[in-house]
């Protein structure tokens, strides 16, 4: 007979997500899939080194094989996500609360990112990112990870004087991503 205290609650949760990790890691490692998974997430294999690179901006040579493994497999994404956590300069968690303003504004730690509609063409949006202070260079992408971890990365311009715009159509995935209040910005 087992003597050993089941995990429960907030202890269980972390436990599922070790657990989750583990079989993410031993997947990119081994070229194994997932139990349970099949078809295309089996096919595709990416090692830790492939997937950290192009989670930094660093790995173009295998972008595209990237993609393909990220777009079958929602483990790799949880693992590229944690990724781009540690190798991001700047994160911007989820809105706060859904705003009255035609577009969201967000902040996270020394960085802000806005949007205002141009006053020249009515289907046109800046977006305004702001550094309070550049740690380590300006960043040169954001990248938005929508709620099942799809990321998608759109380059910066240069900063001036700690700002960088771009001009987005109002009904593009950039003004979208960034209007939705559940998705994650990261800037690298």
């Amino acid at each position: 007979m087992n003597k050993y205290k089941t995990p429960d609650g907030k202890h269980l949760d972390l436990a599922k997500d070790a657990f989750a990790d583990l079989s993410g890691v031993n997947e990119l490692i081994s070229g194994e899939p997932i139990l349970g998974e099949s078809g295309p997430a089996a096919s595709v294999q990416v090692s830790p080194a492939m997937l950290n690179a192009h989670a930094n901006g660093q790995g173009s040579q295998f972008d595209g094989k990237v993609k393909e493994a990220l777009a079958n497999n929602p483990q790799l994404r949880r693992i590229y996500r944690k990724f781009l956590d540690q190798g991001s300069a700047y994160y911007v968690p989820e809105a706060m609360a859904a705003s009255s303003e035609a577009f969201l504004e967000r902040s996270g730690k020394g960085c802000r990112i806005r949007m205002e509609q141009s006053r020249a063409q009515s289907e046109q949006v800046y977006v305004i990112v702001e550094l309070e202070e550049a740690q380590g260079g300006a960043p040169s992408a954001l990248v938005i990870c929508d709620t099942d971890l799809f990321c998608t990365t759109f380059e910066l311009p240069a900063f001036r004087g700690g700002i960088a715009q771009l001009i987005a159509e109002r009904e593009s995935k950039l003004v979208q991503l960034l209007n939705n209040p559940k998705t994650e910005a990261f800037l690298r």
